[in-house]
Formats: C-alpha cells, sequence, structure tokens
C-alpha cells in the first residue's frame, strides 16, 4: 500500500480515503475512527459497509471516488504509469460482484463477457479510465516544429552574431560588387557603345 493525501488527510488506500469521507460525511465518526485504524483495504470496506447512508451520499459518492483516484494518480507514481499505458480503446473493469462499482461479475466472466452485458455499472472502472486521459502519453504532432537541438541554437546563435558584426563593420568590397552583380545592371561601361 502507498499512502497519498485526498480531503487534507494521508490515507493508507483510495478505499480507506473513500470510506473515511463515507463515515464523516453521513456523521459516523465511530466508523471513521475504525476505519483510519484499518490495517487492509478490505477491513476498511467491511466498516464502511456498516454505515447508514444519506440521500446526499448517494448523489456525491461517484464525485467522491472520482477525486480519490485522481489525488492517488497525481501522488503515486506506478499508478500514474499503469495509466499512462492505457489506450484510448482500453476497458477498465472492476471484477467484483459490486453492481455499482464493478462489473458484477467475478474477473473470469468479466473477460469473457461483451461490457455492454456486464449486470454491474462498472463506474471504478468508468472513473479510472477517465482519469487515464489525462495520463495518457500524447503523440507527438506532425504540424508543430520541432526545437532545434542545442548544437543548431548554438550554430543559429553564431551565424546572428556574425551578421551583427558584419554589419557593424559596414559592407566589405567583395559585398558591394556582390550587390552589384545581382542587380541585374552591367556595370561595366567599356563594352558600350
Amino acid at each position: 500500500m502507498s499512502e497519498f493525501k485526498v480531503f487534507g488527510e494521508n490515507h493508507r488506500s483510495a478505499e480507506h480515503a473513500f470510506q473515511i469521507t463515507k463515515a464523516i460525511r453521513n456523521g459516523d465518526l465511530v466508523a471513521a475512527e475504525k476505519i483510519r485504524s484499518a490495517t487492509t483495504a478490505l477491513d476498511a470496506k467491511r466498516i464502511g459497509d456498516c454505515i447508514s447512508k444519506n440521500e446526499s451520499w448517494e448523489k456525491e459518492k461517484t464525485e467522491v471516488m472520482s477525486t480519490i483516484i485522481d489525488a492517488k494518480a497525481s501522488q503515486i507514481k506506478p499508478f500514474q504509469e499503469a495509466l499512462q499505458k492505457c489506450g484510448p480503446k482500453s476497458i477498465i473493469a472492476e471484477a467484483t460482484y459490486d453492481d455499482f462499482w464493478g462489473t458484477g461479475i467475478n474477473i473470469s466472466a468479466t473477460l469473457k463477457t461483451n461490457p455492454e452485458a456486464w449486470p454491474g455499472k462498472n463506474m471504478l472502472g468508468t472513473i479510472i479510465k477517465d482519469i487515464a486521459k489525462n495520463y495518457r502519453r500524447k503523440p507527438r504532432s506532425w504540424s508543430l516544429p520541432r526545437q532545434p537541438t542545442r548544437k543548431a541554437a548554438r550554430a543559429s546563435q553564431k551565424e546572428i552574431t556574425d551578421f551583427v558584426s558584419q554589419l557593424k563593420e559596414g559592407p566589405s568590397k567583395r559585398s558591394r560588387e556582390n550587390i552589384n552583380d545581382t542587380s541585374g545592371h552591367d556595370t561595366d561601361t567599356s563594352e558600350q557603345g
């Protein structure tokens, strides 16, 4: 387990964070303390399952979980790296018998069943997939110009410095001849007749 901070408190797991928040927002401070002391996420869930929930909690629980998962992703590097590997067509499923957070079926059945046929809503999988979009490595656009390398930037800077130096010195005889030759006029008058 890796600790992370959300809602102003360090938590042992996302499950701890969710169940503590649920306990506090439903006014069960005794359960919140028990959840803080729980050594595993499963223990935290078991304590949290005994909390009486109010109507307000049912409306806000998905947003709470989204905030928790986002905090976990921003603070726990291995989780963030896993999210970066998720492609846009990846299916992320919480394969549990939970009909709201999970697929409603076990992992074997989840893997063998079309997502549209899952009895559960898979809200946790949906939240994780949505958050993964923020961490996914984006392909480099071909339309954006590439930044010059340091060597190229130094060479370019040297060219600019040399050009400015030449301007300060004034035109040389050779550069005046080049200007005359490129003007399209013949400057030699000896052949005119």
